[in-house]
C-alpha cells in the first residue's frame, strides 16, 4: 500500500518539479535535483503535517482527551514513521544504513518535538489558543528541518 501511495506521490511531485524547476531553475539557476527533493518534502510535510494538526485538534477539541502540549506530543510520536519512511523512500530516495539513519532522525524529531511545544506553551501563556501555536509550527520548523535532514540525517542521498 505504501508503496502505490508513494507512486502516486512521485507521479504528482514530478508534475510540481517540472513547473517548479522550470519556474525556479530559469529565474534563481536552483538544481532540478533540489527542486525535486524540495517539492517532495513538501509533499510529505503537507500530508505528514495535517494528519498531525487533526490528531491535535482532535484529541484535545474533539475528543477532550488532553492538553494541548500532551496532544502535541502524541500527534508527533503518532506521525513520526509516516514521516521517516516517506521522507527516506519518497523525498530523498535513501538507501543507506537504516539504524544510523532511523537515530539522527529522532535526534531531529526530539529536537522539533521541543520547539513545537515551547511554541505552544509561549502561545498559551500570552493567551492564544494552542491552535496558533500548531500553526506556527507549519511556518517555522519545516525549513530547518529539511536542511538537516537533507545535509545530516539522509546525506548520501
Amino acid at each position: 500500500m505504501f508503496k502505490l501511495f508513494s507512486c502516486f506521490l512521485d507521479k504528482l511531485s514530478n508534475i510540481v518539479v517540472f513547473f517548479a524547476s522550470r519556474l525556479l531553475g530559469n529565474l534563481l539557476n536552483i538544481d532540478y535535483q533540489y527542486v525535486r527533493e524540495l517539492t517532495r518534502y513538501f509533499v510529505v510535510g503537507v500530508l505528514v503535517t495535517l494528519g498531525y494538526t487533526f490528531t491535535v485538534i482532535a484529541l484535545v477539541d474533539l475528543f477532550k482527551f488532553t492538553t494541548p502540549v500532551i496532544a502535541n506530543t502524541l500527534g508527533f510520536f503518532i506521525w513520526a514513521p509516516a514521516s521517516f519512511l516517506g521522507h527516506k523512500e519518497f523525498t530523498f530516495h535513501y538507501s543507506g544504513e537504516l539504524r544510523a539513519s532511523l537515530f539522527k532522525f529522532f535526534l531531529v524529531f526530539g529536537a522539533k518535538l521541543l520547539a513545537s511545544t515551547l511554541v505552544i506553551i509561549v502561545m498559551q501563556v500570552y493567551g492564544y489558543s494552542y491552535i496558533f501555536g500548531v500553526l506556527a509550527n507549519w511556518f517555522f520548523i519545516p525549513l530547518a528541518a529539511f536542511l538537516i535532514l537533507k545535509i545530516w540525517v539522509f546525506e548520501d542521498a
